[in-house]
């Protein structure tokens, strides 16, 4: 068996027949899309098919939260941000209003 420290710092993520490791740190969102979810990474996507709220739980809470029913984003990767959205590389986000207030108060604190 693998112990868990391998994938500490990364997951792996399926297409085609391969395996690819992705870096917790390279994951800028992930967007649920029916029953797909689209990995978004720095250079490349990736769709994997999961629940949104199974994949949360896969990755470091301090890093991750879930900016939308629809959106998980990755805090390090937050170019901006207004009242509605939150853009990262180029792409604007919804968010909810308890993300809104959640990364207000980050920021201030």
């Amino acid at each position: 068996m693998v112990s868990n420290s391998v994938l500490k710092d990364s997951i792996f993520v399926k297409k085609q027949h391969l395996y690819y490791r992705i870096q917790f740190e390279d994951i800028q969102f992930i967007k649920a899309d029916n029953v797909y979810l689209e990995v978004n990474t720095i250079d490349k996507k990736f769709l994997v098919r999961s629940p949104l709220k199974d994949y949360l739980e896969k990755l470091p809470k301090h890093k991750f939260y879930r900016a939308h029913k629809s959106y998980i984003v990755n805090v390090d990767h937050i170019d901006a941000i207004n009242s509605k959205d939150i853009m990262i590389n180029n792409t604007l986000i919804p968010i909810s209003k308890e993300f809104k207030e959640f990364i207000i108060s980050s920021m201030n604190s």
